[in-house]
């Protein structure tokens, strides 16, 4: 799950990137996208504020999230999203019926709604995370089809544990990508942080993908 190919990707098509070091690097123009991918370490309040005050004067922030709270990735990114915007990324894993990977097919039509991945053709969503909170306002872009969502816990042998189909879990069309306005700017949730990860991000459908977020973004 390392990243070093996005900003290598990004920028072979065109777009400058600069890589942030320290919460003290200083915020580039409103003209940009900024991107947050899985935290291992809390936002600071003072850099929680200056990325809220960026965004609401036209700023876009992508956000990276993936399933289970490992290493407090979901509770640092809530600590910060939920308050300012006002979601909350679920600690779950979402699966298709039969507990395997999402391979949702979106119709060609769907585009009519805002749907990024209607191609007509299966798209893998491997296994994200759902959204607990979802503010008004809030456009689906992408999702899973029709999935469960269960608490994901890694304390099992595999994967997340034996994996029941069960109606007390939530079935349902799950949300895979959403975006809200934010005053002057644009905050887009992913959920599914493996389409971006080094061995999957060179693969067409998640380049296309990627292209589509970044100019709606």
């Amino acid at each position: 799950y390392t990243y070093s190919l996005l900003p290598k990707f990004v920028s072979n098509i065109g777009r400058e990137v600069q890589i942030f070091e320290s919460e003290n690097d200083m915020l580039l123009s409103t003209d940009a996208l900024f991107i947050i991918k899985m935290p291992v370490k809390p936002l600071s309040n003072a850099f929680s504020t200056k990325l809220n005050s960026w965004v609401k004067k036209g700023g876009r922030l992508l956000i990276i999230a993936d399933h289970t709270n490992l290493y407090d990735t979901t509770y640092y990114l809530n600590e910060h999203i939920t308050k300012l915007f006002g979601f909350k990324i679920g600690e779950s894993a979402v699966f298709d019926r039969n507990g395997m990977q999402n391979s949702p097919r979106t119709h060609y039509s769907e585009s009519l709604f805002g749907r990024i991945n209607a191609n007509d053709s299966n798209f893998e969503w491997l296994t994200g995370t759902d959204l607990k909170g979802t503010p008004y306002g809030t456009h689906v872009l992408a999702s899973y089809g029709m999935s469960f969502s269960e608490p994901a816990n890694y304390s099992h042998q595999n994967r997340f544990g034996s994996f029941q189909p069960n109606l007390k879990y939530p079935y349902a069309n799950h949300a895979s990508m959403v975006s809200k306005r934010h005053d002057n700017g644009l905050v887009t949730i992913l959920l599914d942080s493996t389409p971006w990860s080094n061995f999957s991000v060179w693969k067409e459908q998640y380049k296309s993908l990627f292209i589509k977020v970044i100019s709606i973004s």
